[in-house]
């Protein structure tokens, strides 16, 4: 039923890791999921499904599939820069999280998925892990991205202002919760605290958070508050179902003098005469623990139970901090005389309140415009102290005694002994967070327990009940995916069923990566005997060999072996990433894709659709000819489009390179010439091998050093903010009278190009020195610190680390040239030298 809850709520120390293994192959939905409708608010038609864990994985890419709708509906109606959840990330989720708890809403006619939510126990794999909303490097009032707390764009300015825990409150309930666990394991896990994982709906979202809020506060449910990982589109919504932003952190003592105390806090000291390496690891493995006593059992008749009643504590607490070291303990188990027990000791909150604010550093924020050293007065610090406490900040590189500060900056006073930075959710400690998408981390308080006892009339579980269903209804197909899909299923269904044969017969297939003698031993064959029957098949196989996973050994000799053999090829090894498909069944507004990511594993893709935008002028650098053939791009991001699909559908196309940017997929331009034929792709690779292999020619030769600069200016326009240099600055009509005044000579990238075609450029010098004058105008025009400025100096840098292999290239050819020159004029001819030698 609705009410029934996880078991176990505790999650098992040693059965969760970090990182997900390979994971099979994903099954694609069989319908267009554009075709779903959206659940009614009465949800009529829909059905809710509670399935067992081992179903979820199976629903991974359907599920992936309709996020990816919900995305493009919302977007739509509404101006939404929300990205769906990724494939990867809600892999790991259902892979690792445990428990692992949630509902499908599915129509009840075709069984299309409309919703889904999961929850579980809040987990961290950070050991400096901190709830604290009242940390200074946090700003909960402000979104991702804003500036200096100010968004201009229209949408931020329309933004209401977010519920946030202003005063910390709740980031002090939340760190006192009991946590225990191991951050280079199953991580540190905080019972009392859930987790709302994945959600995903076509217009069933509230009433699934509203599941979740109701089994989180059953009677039995261990759980005090409910968490999640909210993005900016999802921050009203969450805000509706009771949730407020707070906040998390991570917190290490700064490096210094004190660092040997600061480990001395949570590491074991190493015993004497133990070796490093070993004394290293120990101290990774050592847990991390909420406040506790120990407490040695005196007498031998007292169960686990009775001892929680006699220490008034639930036993659920003493358990959870036992798990680790006594694995097999229960409220009857009986305490043998002499056990340690951890004892949880409650936490006041004021404690904790305090313990956050000695990890923070003070700041000040500057009132009004004013000159630095009048700030430094006001505080009472010298100057040269206060400029030495910004070290390290590089939003104020070049602070001076002399600059002049805006009113609402940001100016450390005081430095405490801890370094904080903003907690990077479902990120492990050596993740960049630079890396990672924006998130906030909201909260909700649950029911109290003490009212937990009645059921709430009209409550989430008291309204969704009629709609629970043990099985899901049959989906049926639809689309003219559905065949290409079902082809795709059935092939797979053959393959096992032969492959099922085949290990029934004379043949094994190595499950994971492993020695040969050790897998001969596994089989209870002779090594040497499983040798001879393989040695013919596996090249180079050898006793002291590496088998890896899939590999199929012959293991019975016999007639119709060597026709089996045959019925076992390796995997196809799929070369997908950053390739030119078309997609089987898709529909017809976009006629190729480009592959972004691809999970080989999973059998999946992320793909950017592409389109026509004119047709291709020139060759491209490496002399590929496309005159007059169509030039393929990518789509804006902005406009959408991007979509996952199952790697069986893809087909690589024969798709050229044209200018080879590399790092930014979006100014790259493609020639497709069609289907790539067999070996293509391999040929591809090889080649690309080949080209790491050999020594790296210098960038720029063998390209006319003009003919280049036209391909850097075309990728300099494409880069982001370009936009203002692109044509001569419009003093007049902005209203900028003094620029005349200030530049003595404007330039701009559309006057250099006009240039350039018109032949006016005799050296790539010349063309190079045009285009620093158009980054030297705009920042000496423009304050320091300012979008234009700032626009300035990433171009200048771009530009420069484009063009100057250009300009090595150009120079080394001219000192070529004139060394060539110099050899003619003090040699002579060979005629002249038969002349002398003759008199």
């Amino acid at each position: 039923s609705a009410r029934e809850t996880p078991a176990p709520w505790c999650r098992p120390f040693g059965q969760m890791l970090a990182r997900r293994f390979a994971l099979p192959p994903v099954h694609e939905a069989k319908y267009e999921p554009r075709q779903i409708p959206n659940v009614q608010r009465d949800m009529a038609g829909t059905a809710i499904i509670r399935p067992p864990r081992e179903l979820w994985l199976t629903l991974l890419g359907e599920m992936v599939q309709m996020v990816n709708e919900a995305v493009r509906r919302r977007a739509s109606c509404a101006r939404d820069a929300s990205k769906p959840l990724s494939l990867e990330y809600m892999a790991d989720r259902l892979d690792i999280d445990e428990p692992l708890v949630g509902y499908l809403v599915v129509t009840r006619a075709e069984g299309w998925l409309q919703g889904f939510v999961t929850y579980t126990t809040f987990t961290t794999w950070h050991r400096d892990f901190r709830w604290d909303s009242l940390n200074p490097v946090l700003d909960l009032h402000h979104a991702h991205g804003d500036s200096d707390g100010e968004d201009t764009s229209a949408v931020a300015a329309e933004r209401p202002a977010l519920l946030v825990d202003e005063d910390g409150a709740l980031a002090v309930e939340l760190q006192a919760q009991l946590h225990a666990g191991e951050p280079d394991g199953e991580g540190i896990v905080w019972p009392r605290i859930a987790e709302l994982s994945l959600l995903g709906a076509l217009g069933c979202g509230r009433q699934l958070v509203e599941l979740v809020i109701a089994n989180c506060e059953a009677e039995d449910s261990p759980y005090e508050f409910l968490v999640v990982q909210a993005t900016d589109g999802s921050i009203p919504f969450y805000e509706k179902m009771g949730f407020r932003r707070v906040g998390a952190v991570t917190v290490r003592r700064r490096v210094g003098a004190d660092d040997a105390e600061a480990d001395a806090e949570w590491r074991p000291k190493p015993k004497p005469g133990a070796k490093r390496k070993l004394a290293a690891a120990a101290a990774r493995a050592e847990p991390v623990l909420s406040p506790h006593t120990v407490y040695r059992v005196e007498g031998g008749d007292e169960t686990v139970g009775e001892m929680a009643d006699r220490l008034g504590m639930p036993v659920f607490d003493l358990m959870f901090l036992n798990k680790a070291r006594l694995p097999g303990l229960h409220p009857d188990a009986q305490l043998k005389k002499g056990t340690r027990l951890l004892v949880p000791q409650p936490t006041r909150l004021d404690e904790v309140r305090a313990q956050s604010a000695a990890t923070h550093h003070e700041w000040h924020i500057v009132p009004e415009d004013m000159p630095f050293k009048e700030c430094a007065r006001q505080l009472g610090i010298d100057p040269r102290e206060l400029i030495r406490r910004q070290a390290g900040r590089p939003e104020l590189k070049g602070l001076q005694v002399s600059s002049e500060l805006l009113q609402g900056t940001r100016l450390q006073i005081r430095r405490a002994e801890y370094d904080s930075a903003e907690y990077c959710h479902w990120s492990f400690p050596d993740d960049d967070p630079a890396q990672a998408e924006p998130s906030y981390m909201m909260a909700r308080r649950l029911r109290p327990r003490e009212r937990r006892g009645t059921p709430v009339p009209g409550g989430a579980l008291e309204r969704l009940q009629p709609l629970m269903l043990a099985e899901r209804p049959p989906v049926r197909p639809s689309g003219k995916r559905a065949a290409f899909i079902q082809a795709i299923e059935d092939a797979k269904i053959a393959t096992d069923e032969r492959r099922r044969v085949l290990e029934e017969s004379a043949w094994h297939q190595v499950k994971e990566d492993v020695l040969f003698k050790k897998e001969a031993d596994n089989l209870g064959i002779l090594p040497s005997q499983l040798l001879s029957l393989n040695t013919g098949r596996l090249k180079g196989l050898q006793l002291s060999a590496w088998l890896k996973r899939d590999t199929w050994l012959r293991v019975k000799p016999g007639e119709g072996v060597g026709a089996a053999d045959s019925e076992a090829p390796p995997p196809p090894q799929m070369h997908l990433v950053n390739r030119v498909v078309q997609i089987d069944g898709e529909d017809d507004s976009y006629a190729f894709w480009y592959v972004l990511t691809y999970l080989p594993d999973l059998q999946w893709c992320r793909v950017a659709p592409l389109e026509s935008r004119g047709v291709f002028s020139r060759p491209s650098p490496d002399g590929h000819v496309a005159e007059g053939r169509p030039r393929w791009m990518l789509v804006p991001e902005e406009q959408g489009g991007e979509i996952d699909v199952g790697a069986g559908r893809c087909h690589i196309m024969e798709a050229v390179e044209m200018i080879k940017t590399k790092a930014n997929a979006d100014t790259e331009e493609w020639d497709i010439i069609g289907r790539a034929p067999p070996g293509w792709v391999e040929e591809q690779c090889e080649a690309a091998k080949r080209k790491k292999s050999k020594p790296k020619a210098a960038a720029g030769e063998g390209v006319d050093p003009l003919v280049g600069a036209a391909l850097v200016l075309e990728l300099v326009l494409r880069q982001k903010n370009a936009e203002p240099f692109s044509s001569p600055v419009d003093w007049k009509g902005l209203g900028l009278d003094d620029y005349p005044q200030v530049i003595s000579r404007p330039m701009d990238l559309g006057t250099i190009q006009n240039k350039l075609r018109k032949g006016k450029y005799s050296s790539i010098g010349a063309l190079a020195e045009d285009v620093g004058l158009i980054w030297a105008n705009a920042m000496e025009y423009n304050q320091e610190g300012s979008p234009v400025y700032k626009a300035a100096a990433a171009l200048k840098a771009f530009a420069d680390k484009k063009l100057e292999p250009l300009q090595v290239a150009a120079r080394k050819r001219a000192e070529a040239e004139a060394a060539a020159s110099v050899n003619a004029d003090s040699t002579p001819s060979s005629r002249a030298a038969a002349s002398n030698t003759s008199n």
